[in-house]
């Protein structure tokens, strides 16, 4: 059977290991309505307090005190938003709503006690994440259903200090995975690779051996050059309330913590822990029992800043269910807007300068680069273009890790990831028995200890095998198209419906959760198995569908400049797109995907919360007339979104207050009132939104603050 995309039971929770980061020495949905898809997650508080009714932020906590509370309702706008806490400081609860405020908050948290709280007992915590796909008959596809085994993040405390030396997962010996015949393991992580005695370290791996299935723990013995650091069992189970996204904000000071309710019946959170450290009365936790379906937001405040490339391990324990457990590396806080940009077209500074002020021009401040070129009059070194991205605050690149170009970097500050395959998911093993994400994760184990502060990607193309791969690199892609009659993973006859791209980014994002995916839209691009490029309404649907899913990056494949030229009004609605993201990728980068929108079968939606906003894309997959494989055997005909008006009603978290609602717009403006919306409790609609043709999706704000309609403004005014 195939397992629903909104089943987000199958991903345990957090396992924040940012080692001592958040310990000091101070005192303290389916995002529519048609094929199933799954959700993320929010609900938290704010820091310390503005004055009563002044709206204004708070100011710093002490150096190991409590940050303020928050301000007092105010005269017709929010309360202040809380304060920054200090050194081993807790942050207060955010102000309330005031009189104006068009929904005010009924939840906040002060956090109280140490975040420096003894290490855990040293167990192992662990969670089972089952494959998601869709059935044949949603997308017929010639990958086997993955219904044996899963994945799993194990979080762990280290006995012994030293590089590790061996790896044992179930009696397998890891050392053997890259020969073996189909082994039962298919890839697997250690992190960091050299443990200190007394801290955190994670194991993650993925098994499509069907003997998990009926099992209730897994043994694990991992040694190093001095020593045995684990050898025990971790439980093999499935929590109902996984951890959907997990990230640092403020300069790697505050960590933020996704989770949702998948399951019919609420869930009480009972335990926190960070770093195998008891964080609980340290965190804001504004409500600790969570509703069925409902999303919850956690953030903490760090004793330090975390580092990129640290290992984080976070778990969310509850009164009567398994536990959520969640582990990665810290990155970057970055949400990229990339292109695989065509290597002819040279869009760098030190080549084709216009070319490359095109690129930033339309808002793309992530350039691919797959190793030196010289065509078309273009010739470039590309170490330079490394070593010009390192020092350049517009631009960073892509960096193709298959051309030697990561053998040696000076300064590779200037790569947003290094790339490890591209549709890399086409087979689970290779002509020989061999797994195929073994090799990728080797690879990725060697760019991590050669630049461990530096994220590593891998793109897909299949919902079927997409699971066995998400987590052998830091980020997962996916990519499927729409426009100009493109190829496409399914078998013949079912074509590229408008919703598809939608179903494949969000299924990725379901499987590699809570790790970041960047994903693709459909640009520009000569290559010949289109019949010819999409048209502005099909790069408006497939953009927004990549916010939709709940990427943490936004990847266009191509922005081929003769195709631009050729066809400006496509060029101009992804320059548009470029610069709508530029506007709110913060939130869409620090937020999760909540499930709390809904519409009609006929529109894609989705609430992306962060602290302080909500993002709300609205898309239009009614079609008037379109496409299919037989009349792409002649002609390409584009998609024709039909007029609709749908309303979309949007659950607002309990401890989040709306002031203001906004759409973010194409105008010079940036930015416009929509005052077409009704309140009914917590739930704000929004009335009769405008779908066509000619503006097939919308995107809508609602903000915490005043400030957020400015902010996002200024991030669109470039």
């Amino acid at each position: 059977m195939a397992f629903e995309l909104g089943d987000e039971r199958v991903w345990p929770v957090l396992v924040v290991a940012l080692l001592a980061s958040a310990c000091g020495s101070e005192s303290p949905s389916d995002a529519s309505a048609g094929a199933p898809g799954g959700s993320g997650a929010t609900s938290g508080g704010g820091g310390g307090g503005g004055t009563a009714g002044s709206g204004s932020a708070g100011g710093l906590g002490g150096t190991g005190a409590g940050g303020a509370a928050g301000g007092a309702a105010g005269s017709g706008a929010a309360g202040g938003a809380g304060g920054t806490s200090g050194a081993g400081g807790t942050s207060g609860a955010g102000g309330g709503g005031g009189s104006g405020a068009i929904i005010s908050a009924i939840a906040s948290c002060t956090a109280t006690g140490s975040a420096c709280a003894a290490l855990a007992d040293g167990k192992a915590y662990a969670s089972y994440r089952k494959d998601q796909f869709f059935a044949d008959s949603v997308y017929n596809e010639y990958t086997d259903p993955p219904t044996a085994g899963g994945r799993f993040h194990v979080a762990l405390t280290a006995a012994t200090t030293g590089p590790v030396m061996g790896v044992l997962i179930d009696g397998f010996d890891t050392a053997g995975i890259a020969t073996a015949n189909k082994p039962p393991v298919d890839w697997y992580h250690v992190w960091p690779r050299t443990l200190k005695q007394g801290e955190p370290f994670f194991v993650q791996f993925h098994s499509r051996d069907a003997k998990w299935d009926g099992k209730t723990t897994g043994a694990l013995k991992v040694t190093t050059s001095t020593g045995t650091a684990f050898d025990g069992t971790f439980p093999v189970a499935k929590t109902p309330v996984p951890i959907t996204w997990v990230t640092t904000a403020d300069d790697h000071k505050t960590l933020v913590i996704h989770l949702r309710n998948a399951d019919s019946q609420p869930h009480t959170l009972t335990r926190l822990l960070v770093g195998q450290r008891d964080v609980t009365p340290f965190a804001c936790i504004p409500q600790k029992t969570i509703a069925p379906g409902a999303a919850a937001m956690l953030t903490l405040p760090l004793c330090q800043p975390a580092k990129a490339g640290e290992a984080w391990t976070v778990v969310a324990e509850y009164q009567a269910a398994a536990a959520a457990v969640g582990v990665g590396r810290v990155l970057p806080e970055h949400f990229p807007i990339v292109t695989w940009n065509n290597t002819s077209d040279c869009p760098f500074p030190q080549a084709k300068t216009t070319n490359y002020d095109k690129h930033v021009a339309a808002g793309i401040d992530t350039l691919f680069l797959s190793g030196p070129k010289s065509d078309s009059g273009c010739t470039f070194d590309p170490g330079a273009v490394i070593a010009s991205a390192a020092q350049s605050a517009k631009f960073q690149l892509m960096v193709s890790a298959s051309t030697g170009l990561s053998t040696s970097i000076p300064d590779a500050s200037g790569v947003a990831a290094f790339m490890t395959g591209d549709e890399s998911d086409g087979q689970i093993y290779d002509s020989n028995g061999h797994s195929v994400a073994a090799a990728i994760a080797k690879e990725v184990d060697e760019l991590w200890a050669k630049y461990p502060a530096r994220p590593t990607y891998n793109g897909g193309k299949t919902n079927g095998n997409n699971g066995t791969f998400s987590g052998t690199d830091d980020i997962q892609g996916m990519d499927v198209y729409i426009g100009g009659c493109p190829p496409h993973i399914t078998a013949w006859g079912g074509g590229t419906p408008p919703r598809m791209p939608f179903d494949y980014l969000k299924n990725t994002r379901n499987n590699h959760m809570a790790l970041p995916t960047w994903l693709y839209a459909q640009g520009l691009s000569p290559v010949s198995a289109w019949k010819a490029q999409p048209t502005p309404a099909e790069i408006w649907v497939q953009a927004l569908s990549v916010i939709a899913a709940g990427g943490k990056g936004f990847m266009w494949f191509q922005t081929n400049m003769e195709k631009a030229q050729s066809n400006p009004a496509s060029w101009d609605a992804m320059s548009q797109v470029g610069r709508m993201l530029q506007g709110v990728r913060h939130h869409l980068l620090e937020g999760d995907l909540t499930g709390m929108a809904k519409s009609d079968d006929k529109t894609l939606v989705d609430a992306i919360r962060s602290r302080d906003a909500i993002v709300v894309p609205v898309i239009d997959i009614a079609t008037s007339s379109g496409p299919s494989d037989v009349s792409c055997a002649l002609v390409s005909t584009p998609w024709t979104f039909a007029a609709t008006a749908p309303s979309v009603s949007v659950t607002v978290p309990d401890d989040f207050t709306v002031v203001d609602v906004f759409e973010v717009t194409t105008t010079a403006a940036h930015v416009a009132d929509f005052k077409n919306h009704q309140v009914a409790g917590r739930v704000l609609t929004l009335s009769a939104v405008a779908l066509d043709n000619a503006r097939p999706a919308r995107l809508f704000v609602l903000a915490r603050t005043p400030g957020i309609r400015a902010s996002v403004a200024a991030g669109m005014s470039y």
